[in-house]
């Protein structure tokens, strides 16, 4: 796989990341999402029965997809960092220039 390739393909993960980023986004700024996870100033709804059944599990793993994700844009964010050192660099490009 090449350097182009590889760009290639971070640059399509950063386009799908915004698409979802903004649909979290919006769906965090729910006023029923904060309301149920007690978020935004709202206090946590009490629920009973079925629906605390239903419902809590999923806050939990909206919970667990935020974390996630934020973990995911660390990584994504982090093939800005060099691989090998700038003078590691020149010293290549050298060598292929002469």
């Amino acid at each position: 796989m090449t350097l182009e390739e590889i760009d290639q393909l971070i640059a399509d993960w950063r386009t799908k990341i915004d698409l979802v980023s903004h649909d979290l986004m919006d769906l965090h700024g729910l006023s029923t999402y904060q309301r149920l996870a007690g978020e935004a100033g709202f206090p946590q709804v009490q629920l009973t029965g079925i629906t605390e059944m239903e419902v809590n599990p999923a806050l939990e793993a909206m919970n667990e997809l935020f974390q996630h994700f934020n973990l995911l844009l660390d990584v994504i964010d982090s093939d800005s960092l060099p691989l090998i050192s700038a003078d590691e660099m020149a010293d290549q490009l050298i060598g292929v220039l002469r």
